[in-house]
Order: structure tokens, then C-alpha cells, then sequence
């Protein structure tokens, strides 16, 4: 009874994570595109302006941890119910993170947002970067299982192919029903090579997390990998620049990049947006940093793979929103029915995932196994 009382405790939190993630997900994606509909024209500064937010924000979050952590700090000032109620224990000890492993996962997780950010302009047409981003699923799965030793049953497999297959209706039918503008095989080439990186970076999150339940560790993984990724999407910028036009390209890139951007956000100078563009980047902020914490705290509590899963349920349903112009302007994708389908099909695949893990998990499994 014990062990059943466990098992139902710790399906609620992962449902309660995977809910809280498609919230946070919808958001800060909807936001981001406001943002980006500012600062289009300086993609590398918008990357590290978000990057380095989400180090801040993960070190003011711990910095406020530590203070919960003195004895009778929050009790005193009735935050139990905040952030202070993830305080870890004073007692508690845990393992030292592995500083390869993170300087690792912040190099792959730079090198993917490199890799998209000069390949999904190129690619021809923007619904298929939602259908090549499927590729990362059965990566994923491949990887999971060749690096955490990770086991699945026919009915996870069969529920993760169902998420992949339903995605591909709504935006397929987008492509061919008039919205269609080129495509360029090379560059959707290059998307589907960021895959790799992608999937292997939140595999290995997966496994240095997995023995790590306190949820203050979400916050140092957030710090360490973001922290990391500044110098590294700087140095993936650069090469790609200098590959793609010379060292012309790289001194362009500092000049009308990183300084244009930087006019642009704290000079109100550069272009239309520019004016009100310092609001856009504060209001998505938070939503922002909560993404990649949000993000972590999956791969902590459920798998790298039913990360993945739960992306492909989002896709159609940011899509649904995204056609709204307050979000995005003329970044606005167009309504389609098709994509309400796919979204509905996207959860039934995902509610039969989550019939494979419970069934693979079992109510009798120790306290510190967890389903895949």
C-alpha cells in the first residue's frame, strides 16, 4: 500500500510538470515571437540577451533558496508556500555535478540554436521545420537507450510514433494548400543535423538529473549549462559567420548584430520596433527563463523522451495561437483546421505513452526507479 501510495505520488507530480511545461512552453514561445518581431534583425544578440537572463534569473532563484535554507528564515515570513517550499534540507547531500558532463551539454545546447538560427531562415518555407524537428524523437530514443541503458514497451513505442505521424497533417496540409514558398534541401539538412546535438545534450541532462530530485538542482543546471552557453554561442556564431562570408561577415555581425541590438534595446534606435522594443524583451523575461528551467525539470521528473513528446503536442497548439497577429505581426501563421486534428491526435499519442510508462513503472517498483 505504501509503495502504491508512492507510485500514485509520483505520477501526479510528473503530470503536474508536463502540464505546468505546456503552460510555461505556450507562453514564452508566444512571447518570444513578439520579441523577435522587435529584434528580427539581430538573431545572435537576441540569443545571448535570453541566455544571459536565464542566468540571472536562475541565480537570483538561488541565491533566494540559500536564504529558505537558514533555519526559520521562511517560516518567519510565511513563504513555505513560495520558493523556499523547494528548499532542500539542510541535511540533505547529493552528488557534485560532473563539470564535463554540463560543459558538454552547454556546447551541443549552443551549437543547436546555432545551427537553427542560420538555417531556419534559409530552409524555404517555415512548416517544415516543425516536421523535420519530429526527427529528434527516435534520436532520442536510440540515444536514451545506448547512454541510460533506457527500456521501452511496444505501447510507448507505439504511442511515441503516433505523436511524430499526427504532427505532420497540420503543417503538411499548410505547405501544400497555398502557403508554400520554396524549399531548400541543404538547409533542411543542416535543421536536421541540429537534431542530433539537441537530442543528445537533454539525454545527458536526463542522466546527471536523474538522481537528483530536490528541484534547487533545476536551477544550478539552468545556471551552469546557460552561464556556459554564452562563450559558446559566441564562439558558434563567429565560426558560422566566418564560414558563410569571411571575416567581412564576422566584423558585421559585431557591428550590425550585437551593436544594432544592442541601439536597438537600450537606445530605442535602429528601426520601427526599436521604440517599445525594451518591453517586449522584460515582459518575456521571466516566461523565458522559465522555459529552459520548465524544460529541465521534465527531463528531471519524467525522460528526455517525453520532453520531446510533449514539444510535438505543442507545436500545433502554438501554432493555433501564433495565428493571432497581437503575438506575432506579420510573423503570423495562418489558421488552419488541420492543425486542431493533429493537436488531438498528438494527446491521444501521448496519453498512450503515458499507459506504457505506468504499465512499464509498475506500483511495486522501489522509490528510486522511474519509468523512461
Amino acid at each position: 500500500a505504501m509503495r502504491s501510495g508512492i507510485f500514485r505520488e509520483r505520477r501526479l507530480r510528473v503530470l503536474a510538470v508536463c502540464a505546468g511545461n505546456c503552460v510555461i512552453s505556450i507562453t514564452s514561445t508566444c512571447l518570444y515571437y513578439a520579441e523577435l518581431r522587435h529584434l528580427e534583425a539581430y538573431p545572435f544578440f537576441t540569443i545571448q540577451l535570453n541566455t544571459v537572463n536565464a542566468v540571472l534569473i536562475s541565480f537570483i532563484a538561488l541565491a533566494k533558496l540559500r536564504l529558505c535554507r537558514l533555519d526559520g528564515w521562511s517560516r518567519e515570513r510565511g513563504l513555505d508556500v513560495s520558493l523556499c517550499a523547494c528548499a532542500d534540507p539542510p541535511a540533505v547531500q547529493a552528488a557534485p555535478l560532473s563539470p564535463r558532463m554540463w560543459v558538454a551539454i552547454a556546447a551541443l545546447s549552443a551549437l543547436q540554436t546555432t545551427m537553427e538560427i542560420v538555417s531556419i531562415p534559409r530552409i524555404g518555407n517555415d512548416d517544415w521545420p516543425p516536421v523535420l524537428q519530429q526527427a529528434v524523437v527516435p534520436l532520442t530514443f536510440a540515444m536514451s537507450t545506448a547512454i541510460l541503458r533506457a527500456s521501452y514497451t511496444r505501447v510507448q513505442m507505439l504511442g511515441a510514433a503516433l505523436v511524430v505521424v499526427s504532427v505532420l497533417p497540420g503543417f503538411l496540409s499548410q505547405f501544400f494548400g497555398g502557403r508554400r514558398s520554396g524549399f531548400d534541401p541543404m538547409w533542411a539538412g543542416v535543421f536536421l543535423l541540429a537534431r542530433v546535438p539537441q537530442a543528445l545534450y537533454n539525454v545527458l541532462a536526463e542522466g546527471g538529473l536523474q538522481q537528483r530530485q530536490e528541484c534547487s538542482w533545476i536551477f544550478w543546471a539552468t545556471l551552469v549549462t546557460q552561464a556556459l552557453a554564452v562563450p559558446f554561442s559566441l564562439f558558434f556564431s563567429v565560426s558560422a559567420e566566418l564560414a558563410r562570408g569571411g571575416p567581412s561577415a564576422v566584423w558585421r555581425l559585431f557591428l550590425d548584430d550585437f551593436g544594432g541590438g544592442l541601439e536597438c534595446v537600450f537606445r530605442a534606435a535602429g528601426g520601427e520596433h526599436c521604440a517599445t522594443a525594451w518591453h517586449v524583451v522584460l515582459l518575456y523575461s521571466i516566461p523565458g527563463a522559465l522555459y529552459t528551467i520548465s524544460a529541465f525539470q521534465v527531463v528531471q521528473y519524467a525522460s528526455a523522451t517525453t520532453y520531446f513528446l510533449l514539444v510535438a503536442f505543442q507545436l500545433p497548439i502554438q501554432d493555433l495561437v501564433l495565428s493571432l497577429p497581437q503575438f506575432s505581426g506579420s510573423l503570423a501563421a495562418k489558421l488552419s483546421p488541420a492543425l486542431g486534428a493533429s493537436a488531438l491526435l498528438v494527446g491521444a499519442g501521448l496519453a498512450l505513452y503515458g499507459l506504457g510508462s505506468e504499465a512499464a513503472a509498475g506500483p511495486t517498483q522501489d522509490d528510486g526507479e522511474r519509468p523512461p
